[in-house]
């Protein structure tokens, strides 16, 4: 019983550590928005949306976490989140922005994402060993 509430409570500091890691990339992308195409962009921080998907894509990380080290874990977060991001922006969501403002504001989300989720993940030892 004590591994099963072990487990739970590992689970819940990761569903919990991945949905503050991609809120905080969501808002650090409003940032890169905000700099790079002006302040009319800020608007974009007002979209809750735009946090269900920086959350539903950052939750990849801790599978990468348990799976990956050091920069490994880092090229991968990278690549999967400023790819995916990307990907569903053109395709779903219909974003008219060319492919490479696309690409820098979504590789400006993953790099926040995943810099927040190793910074929240360093007390997780007793989850996984990391």
């Amino acid at each position: 019983m004590a591994r099963a509430g072990r487990a739970l409570k590992c689970i819940l500091r990761y569903t919990l550590i991945t949905s503050l890691a991609g809120t905080g990339g969501a808002l650090i992308n409003v940032a890169g928005a905000v700099l790079l195409l002006g302040t009319d962009k800020i608007m974009l921080a007002l979209m809750p949306g735009r946090y269900a998907v920086a959350i539903a894509l950052a939750a990849v990380l801790p599978v990468l976490f348990h799976h990956l080290k050091g920069a490994a874990f880092w090229l991968a977060g990278l690549v999967l989140l400023t790819l995916g991001a990307s990907l569903l922006a053109k395709l779903v969501f219909g974003a008219e922005a060319p492919w490479h403002l696309v690409l820098t504001l979504n590789a400006i989300y993953a790099a926040g994402t995943v810099f927040l989720f190793l910074g929240l993940t360093r007390d997780t030892t007793s989850c996984d060993g990391h």
